[in-house]
């Protein structure tokens, strides 16, 4: 007696995977039967494959070859839902992408950063216990970036100038500063 083919939590969330299961239901199958029809030996590894294609949506090439005949259907039909399902990974890709960047640009604090003779600070321990990224940056108040263009370049200008002359010129662990050119 065979099973139906049961959906599992996660399962149902691209468009291979609710097709995937409906036909497979349609032809009374169960992922068992599936995994057979795609060539598996291992039904183990069938399984585990199976759960990450209706999970991720993501099919891999070897199955994607045997799926259409598996489904007993017409490998233009396949490569349509396939089409669909990339264009939702790649929608949530963006979704995903779109977050981020927008919780990076929502953390960025605008910063001056010296340019010094030494990429690699020697001795390095000096920076590891200070951190580069406080020996390296221009502290700039938050206000100049809201200031007019003219402004800002002169706030700017003399942020450098003063750290350059309070630095006399050098971050320690990374040698001189960049010869300010005004």
């Amino acid at each position: 007696m065979n099973s139906i083919f049961q959906l599992r939590v996660g399962e149902n969330s691209y468009p291979v995977s609710r097709f995937l299961v409906h036909r497979a239901r349609e032809l009374d199958i169960t992922r068992g039967d599936l995994a057979r029809r795609l060539g598996y030996r291992d039904l183990g590894d069938a399984h585990k494959a199976l759960a990450d294609v209706l999970k991720t949506g993501a099919v891999p090439a070897h199955m994607r070859k045997h799926l259409a005949d598996a489904l007993e259907l017409d490998q233009a039909v396949m490569d349509s839902v396939m089409e669909s399902t990339a264009r939702q990974r790649q929608d949530e890709w963006r979704a995903r992408l779109l977050a981020t960047e927008k919780e990076h640009m929502a953390r960025f604090q605008p910063h001056l950063r010296t340019e010094t003779a030494l990429s690699v600070p020697q001795p390095i321990f000096i920076a590891a216990l200070v951190g580069t990224a406080r020996l390296r940056l221009v502290e700039v108040p938050p206000e100049v970036w809201e200031a007019s263009t003219d402004d800002r370049n002169r706030l700017v200008r003399q942020a450098i100038q003063d750290h350059y002359q309070a630095h006399k010129g050098q971050v320690v662990p990374f040698g001189t500063s960049c010869r300010i050119p005004w």
